[in-house]
């Protein structure tokens, strides 16, 4: 079986979404996928705690950090201080007046990469949205490991 390309993920979840819409009509069944459709574009697992965002994607580790440097550029973010150690880069981010934007990324494995996303108050989701998004989309647009 050949791995998937960055073509193919990006198609079968508009498949996906096909589907939803097909079967939709009367259904009340398209909610639940549309949102897989949507999850579906990502090549990991979302999870989401308060205010809090964590991912796992099939992503090398140095790639992952590279484009978590880059978002940061992207969206202008003032970094308070970072850690670097095997396996580890974690990086807090001022941004507005008193927001912060705390951001771990993590080796699980040799293919394997979680990013957690961290915001102290709910009202401040919206940016840890926005980085993970930008961050996943940096991440789409490489080959597959």
């Amino acid at each position: 079986m050949k791995p998937a390309t960055a073509t193919t993920r990006r198609l079968w979840p508009a498949s996906l979404l096909g589907v939803a819409i097909g079967l939709g009509s009367c259904t009340g069944v398209e909610p639940a996928l549309i949102g897989a459709a949507v999850n579906g574009a990502q090549t990991g697992v979302s999870l989401f705690s308060g205010a809090e965002v964590w991912i796992y994607e099939i992503a090398e580790f140095e790639p992952v950090v590279e484009a978590v440097e880059q978002t940061e550029k992207e969206l202008a973010l003032r970094k308070l201080n970072e850690v670097r150690e095997d396996g580890r880069y974690w990086v807090y981010y001022r941004f507005a007046k008193h927001a912060k934007l705390v951001v771990e990324v993590r080796r699980q494995t040799p293919t394997v990469t979680s990013i957690e996303v961290d915001v102290p108050d709910k009202d401040q989701q919206g940016m840890a949205s926005l980085f993970l998004k930008r961050v996943l989309d940096r991440i789409e647009a490489q080959p597959a490991p």
